[in-house]
């Protein structure tokens, strides 16, 4: 998965004497496992900064707990309006926590794993803002994905085309994980 990546390359370049900060979501129960950095905290070395799930992720596990079919069909319905992804949300303070640790630490690149998508998008708006230059862990394809089991319409599918191209159009470098997903 691609937290395991994640947390094998932040191990990996602090043991060759870089100095690492990894910014990430924080396992609360609101955010999946795969979302957040898989045991960077033990060991590692490097600093980890977790932020909280956004607003509308709280808002969405309060109602889930409460009425569980009927606001996962919603929640399902929703998702067609969360762009990039359900993540989003926490967009806002992503942005705002790297660009605390990019003012503090001035690193020589950002690196940004998705999914959640919404990494490479604050990591698109950290790298135009502060000039850092940018490398995009693409992992699986963003859009066209055949493993993907959300069905999307047809003006989803178009607008997250659209921001997909943008987003990646910035980084420096892109870096995939199978031949398909580069010709894609």
């Amino acid at each position: 998965p691609n937290a395991w990546r994640c947390a094998d390359l932040a191990s990996y370049l602090f043991r060759a004497g870089h100095e690492v900060d990894v910014l990430t979501l924080r396992d609360d129960g609101l955010v999946s496992r795969k979302a957040s950095v898989r045991g960077t905290d033990a060991g590692f070395g490097g600093n980890v900064r977790r932020i909280s799930a956004g607003p509308l992720r709280r808002q969405l596990q309060r109602a889930r707990d409460k009425r569980r079919f009927v606001e996962g069909a919603k929640q399902w319905k929703c998702s067609h309006l969360l762009i990039p992804d359900p993540w989003c949300d926490c967009l806002p303070g992503l942005v705002r926590a790297g660009a605390r640790i990019i003012r503090r630490f001035r690193p020589s690149v950002i690196v940004s794993i998705a999914y959640p998508w919404t990494t490479h998008v604050a990591a698109a708006v950290l790298s135009k803002v502060f000039g850092t230059p940018w490398i995009a862990d693409y992992g699986d394809p963003w859009t066209g994905n055949p493993c993907s089991d959300l069905v999307l319409p047809q003006w989803r599918r178009r607008i997250d085309e659209k921001v997909e191209r943008r987003v990646l159009s910035r980084a420096s470098a892109v870096v995939v994980t199978s031949d398909a997903t580069r010709e894609h």
